[in-house]
């Protein structure tokens, strides 16, 4: 839809393709650093780009979110952390989708301040806490049944990665469940974690798994 007032709206991305075109002139320099100055400091320091982008990826989260809902049971998780949930869509999705369920988001302040606005559009204020903070150095809170991971592993180094799954297996109650959504790229292969599910408990097994920054052990399902 190209009406801005309706959820569906598609045209965030092409707006923020816009917004960032200066970028590509540093595409060199990025290549040959590694790094892409605007993408680190764009949720820090840029409010219009990093609402241009999350609002794009909202539209987009609206409907893999269904598609990842119809695929898992989670009717008996009651405590949900979102690292990087951005403007709230996953949590937005799972709490709507159980009734018991509470969530925190936990990302950069830019991001938790339009969530702000999203989670209280969809009436979930009094039921998703967002909290301030770096997932990829920050301690995350901890006592939840279940962690998603949608698109943060792709993005991050192997060390950050193998740090984030500490955190979450840190913060993960025994019987908790972590669910990555994902494509990961491993040398030649594009490995889709879209719906990939690991339970913690006190063995080193799972810890292991859980802190592979890859996950190559775990069952891997097919999904959105």
């Amino acid at each position: 839809a190209l009406d801005r007032r309706k959820p569906c709206f598609c045209g965030y991305m092409p707006l923020f393709d816009a917004y960032s075109w200066e970028l590509w002139g540093q595409l060199e320099n990025t290549i040959r650093s590694g790094s892409c100055q605007g993408q680190d400091t764009l949720f820090s320091t840029d409010p219009l780009g990093t609402e241009l982008l999350l609002r794009s990826l909202h539209t987009d989260a609206l409907r893999l979110a269904l598609a990842l809902l119809a695929r898992l049971d989670f009717r008996q998780r009651r405590r949900m952390l979102d690292p990087g949930g951005g403007a709230g869509t996953y949590a937005i999705a799972f709490c709507q989708a159980s009734p018991e369920l509470t969530a925190v988001l936990f990302d950069l302040p830019g991001p938790v301040a339009l969530a702000q606005t999203v989670v209280s559009a969809a009436g979930l204020a009094d039921r998703i806490t967002l909290v301030a903070g770096d997932f990829r150095t920050d301690a995350l809170p901890g006592g939840f049944d279940l962690v998603l991971l949608s698109n943060i592993l792709h993005g991050q180094s192997e060390e950050t990665n193998q740090r984030i799954l500490r955190e979450v297996y840190d913060a993960l109650d025994p019987a908790g469940e972590l669910i990555v959504r994902d494509v990961l790229m491993n040398n030649s292969v594009v490995t889709c974690l879209s719906c990939h599910r690991i339970h913690a408990n006190d063995s080193a097994k799972h810890r292991r798994v859980l802190t592979s920054a890859a996950c190559q052990d775990c069952h891997n399902a097919e999904g959105p």
